[in-house]
Order: C-alpha cells, then sequence, then structure tokens
C-alpha cells in the first residue's frame, strides 16, 4: 500500500509536507519512533465530523475519502497528507468524515508524543511545529513558551 517502505524515504517525503517542513532529519526521525502504523481496512471510518482529534494521522498509502458531515465527498487522499492537525493543535472539531475507499497505510502520532518530545528535546520542535500549522499561533488550549516550557490542558481558562 505504501510507497515508504524506506524510512529515509519517508523522512524525507515528510520533510516536504508543510506540517514538518521547519524540522530536521533527526526531529522527523524521532516523531516516527513514536507513531503506531495502521493496515486500514476498505470502509474503516478514521475520524468523524464534529469531534476533536488528540492524534495526527499521517496518511501513507493506499485511497482515503473525505467527506461532509452529510456523506458527500469532498475529496479523495492518494497522496502523502497530514489529517488532525488543528484538533490537536487548537482543540478545534472536525468537519469532515475520513473512511478508506482503499485498503490504506496510516501512521498515528498522539498528540501527548508531540508534548513528550518537545520536553526533552532542546530543538523546541514542538513550537516549529505548532507555529507552522496554526496561523494565528499558539491558542488558548497550547500554551508554549520558550525554552519548551509549557502547558496543555484542555480548560478555557488556560
Amino acid at each position: 500500500m505504501s510507497d515508504y517502505q524506506d524510512e529515509t524515504e519517508l523522512i524525507g517525503a515528510l520533510m516536504g509536507l508543510p506540517i514538518f517542513a521547519d524540522l530536521d532529519y533527526a526531529d522527523i526521525k524521532k516523531l516516527l519512533s513514536t507513531c503506531e502504523r495502521y493496515d486500514v481496512e476498505v470502509g474503516a471510518v478514521l475520524c468523524e465530523p464534529d469531534t476533536i482529534d488528540e492524534s495526527l494521522t499521517i496518511f501513507l498509502g493506499g485511497k482515503l475519502r473525505l467527506e461532509t458531515r452529510e456523506g458527500d465527498k469532498l475529496a479523495d487522499a492518494t497522496q502523502l497528507r497530514v489529517f488532525g492537525e488543528m484538533g490537536v493543535f487548537t482543540g478545534q472539531p472536525r468537519s469532515s468524515r475520513v473512511l478508506a475507499e482503499e485498503a490504506s497505510d496510516v501512521l498515528i502520532l498522539q498528540g501527548t508524543a508531540l508534548q513528550d518530545l518537545a520536553e526533552e528535546n532542546s530543538a523546541c520542535i514542538y513550537w516549529r511545529i505548532c507555529s507552522r500549522s496554526c496561523t494565528s499561533g499558539p491558542t488558548k488550549r497550547i500554551a508554549i513558551f520558550r525554552g519548551c516550557r509549557k502547558s496543555w490542558t484542555n480548560s478555557p481558562s488556560a
């Protein structure tokens, strides 16, 4: 299913995605080490509308269908891309459903893994990913400070 059986090739491809563009090879390799890889069967639903993602889904290969709440087709995903970043970084609910139209290959990266990596990584990769993904910068759900001191909370007063 996936065109990326070799880790070096996959890391190179991920470096080309806007969300990961500011990360170096070692940062992405570290992220990949925390991911879980899944073979997704035809018809499986990866994301439901009006839910908040707690993980990033990295689509590696196959074919996914993006559709509205009502089930109308929006687009197909057939190339490397990331789903769920806005939910992880901002707490915004999804507006679409994502399901497998063909057997597909995905990596799941938990939002908590991003937090853990930031705490141990002096390069502050979490800050770089978040600032790249959130056009208005960090939100109330994610407070990140220079030097990788941050807090993660679901509290509206954070």
